[in-house]
């Protein structure tokens, strides 16, 4: 079950399914191409498994996380990392995560916040503009507006109406500022709703915890 919570944090902080495969085979590779093929050290036992076996995966390393989920700071990737492990004996538990410095921000009275409860309710959580990795998020930010001046550039067109050169560039800064104001609300809502969903896998127990060898389908 952790993996599936790392793999949902995955799909908040950046918007996009993690391991996005239609078949078994294709989210297997998925999987193998991003976290790195499981091996003896990372996934004991695992080479004696008939259905691994017969795939022949080619021997993929694991890929930095970073340069996936740049909008994550080196606490959460930790935490990513950490709910990513192939064994379950190293991956960490729910109860453990919840005390991971990626929530420290959070503030202490998070982890007696009831089931139905606002995490807004908590005075000490304010939202704040997400820093992000500069590049992506200028990258992301320039291609957003960019999409979304020409849609507004089809549309005056197809009323006749001609935009001026300050037209379009005011199009263009008010875009810019509505995807900060995004990422500042994602940022947060992100954090929070990981730790509520870890938050009711410990109250519920671990009692969905990949084991042994049987691969996750």
């Amino acid at each position: 079950m952790q993996m599936g919570v790392g793999c949902i944090m995955f799909e908040m902080a950046t918007g996009r399914p993690m391991f996005p495969g239609a078949t078994v085979k294709e989210e297997l590779h998925l999987i193998f191409r991003l976290v790195g093929t499981p091996t003896e050290e990372t996934w004991p036992g695992i080479s004696s498994n008939e259905e691994f076996r017969s795939y022949l995966f080619p021997q993929y390393r694991p890929q930095a996380l970073i340069n996936h989920v740049p909008r994550l700071d080196t606490e959460g990737i930790d935490m990513l990392t950490a709910l990513l492990l192939y064994d379950n004996r190293s991956r960490v538990s729910a109860e453990a995560s919840l005390r991971y410095p990626y929530f420290t921000s959070l503030g202490n009275n998070i982890h007696n916040l009831a089931d139905t409860a606002s995490v807004f309710s908590l005075k000490e959580l304010q939202l704040q503009k997400d820093p992000g990795h500069r590049s992506s998020v200028e990258e992301r930010t320039e291609d957003r507006a960019s999409s979304r001046r020409q849609e507004e550039i089809r549309d005056a067109q197809r009323r006749e109406v001609a935009f001026s050169y300050d037209s379009t560039k005011a199009i263009k800064a008010q875009l810019v500022h509505k995807h900060a104001h995004l990422c500042a609300h994602t940022c947060m809502y992100t954090q929070t709703h990981v730790h509520s969903l870890i938050s009711r896998e410990v109250h519920h127990g671990d009692s969905h915890m990949v084991s042994g060898n049987t691969l996750v389908k």
